[in-house]
């Protein structure tokens, strides 16, 4: 079984401590092979959409040549049963022979194993991955990531809850900061590691969190946290530990800078301590 090596920088293997295959080597062959193999609805493609992806400003006759021998390559090093359709009109990787990390990441989750999933995560899907000739292929990967990035976000979350639901508060913490990372400016992942650190006995902390993400959203994204968050951090900075601090309320989605920036206020409207 050859495996796919997709969480940060990519690889192909046959076999466990075997070295990595050359196919890696030869940039737009591997990001062929890559695309075949991750492609979330994982159905054949036809030929004209892999030229248009890949080979976008190549004339016809230099397009689907271009092509042809990517895939020839690919099954001379990979093996002649590693992709189907040969001939036809669409092109697909036969599983049965390679496996990919997005597919067992995938199956975790379906399985409801979201530990098992996220220990697949080790970084963003094809981090630092880029074929600078194929931007469709280079927009699909940052769309693919940001998509996998979140469902490991919220892999992470719910970790977090079931560890809250078992009252075991350092798990709970370490999930919640876990989800932050993958989704860092998540303002009800933020008041959730508050509250924890709070109810703990340390609102320094809390406080020093607060402080982080605050600077964080206003250099990178030019925004301040909404009064909710501010009043929490507040309370915190106060040693006021009475009564509930509130929870992040119901996951609402959450993917890239401008839903981010919905739920921000704007820098000009600022909330002191």
């Amino acid at each position: 079984m050859i495996r796919l090596q997709v969480f940060g920088d990519p690889a192909l293997y046959q076999g466990e401590g075997a070295e990595p295959l050359r196919l890696v080597r030869q940039t737009k062959r591997f990001a062929l092979l890559l695309y075949l193999a991750c492609s979330e609805e994982r159905a054949p493609r036809t030929r004209d959409d892999l030229v248009a992806l890949f080979w976008p400003e190549a004339d016809s006759h230099r397009a689907f040549n271009a092509l042809r021998q990517g895939l020839f390559v690919i099954r001379r090093e990979l093996g002649p049963e590693i992709l189907n359709g040969v001939g036809s009109a669409h092109v697909s990787v036969n599983r049965s022979l390679l496996v990919s990390e997005l597919d067992l990441f995938m199956r975790s989750l379906q399985a409801g194993a979201p530990a098992a999933a996220l220990k697949l995560y080790r970084d963003d899907f094809l981090a630092g991955f880029h074929v600078s000739e194929a931007p469709e292929f280079c927009f699909w990967v940052e769309e693919e990531r940001a998509r996998i990035r979140n469902l490991a976000a919220r892999a992470a979350e719910e970790l977090a809850r079931v560890a809250e639901a078992h009252h075991d508060a350092a798990g709970a913490l370490y999930w919640w900061r876990r989800a932050l990372e993958l989704d860092p400016f998540d303002e009800p992942t933020l008041r959730r590691i508050i509250s924890l650190l709070v109810r703990s006995g340390n609102r320094s902390a809390a406080f020093t969190e607060f402080v982080r993400f605050q600077q964080r959203a206003e250099k990178e994204l030019g925004i301040e946290l909404s009064p909710m968050t501010v009043q929490l951090a507040a309370r915190a900075a106060r040693g006021d530990a009475g009564g509930d601090y509130p929870w992040a309320g119901d996951r609402r989605e959450s993917s890239g800078p401008a839903t981010h920036r919905s739920r921000f206020r704007r820098a000009t409207d600022r909330y002191p301590l």
